[in-house]
């Protein structure tokens, strides 16, 4: 599904759940009438809402396994880089460290 698309249907779904609630609300029914459609609707929000969640995971999901496989390698590389610095400022350290025991 194309982005496109899938902003089409999340922007229905949302539609449909604003609008629905806020006609029950505004509805000039009993109180009872008026829980018992409340009761339904929220049902019916609840069935929207995995619909959206389904469809949010199965265009989200390859997204974030492609960024991961992108954004791997670069954090390995800045990992290594940081070990190779940190390692060369410990030997510079104990180095430093030697030459003045020695001038001691």
């Amino acid at each position: 599904m194309s982005k496109k698309n899938s902003g089409l249907t999340t922007g229905l779904l949302l539609g449909g759940i604003i609008g629905a609630f806020i006609g029950v609300l505004i509805a000039p029914k009993p109180g009872s009438e008026t829980r018992s459609e409340l009761t339904g609707k929220t049902e019916q929000l609840r069935d929207q809402i995995d619909i959206l969640t389904e469809l949010l995971k199965s265009n989200l999901g390859p997204t974030v396994d492609i960024l991961t496989e992108k954004i791997t390698p670069t954090i390995n590389n800045i990992k290594d880089s940081l070990n190779a610095s940190i390692k060369d400022e410990v030997d510079e350290i104990i180095s430093e460290s030697e030459i003045t025991r020695n001038n001691n």
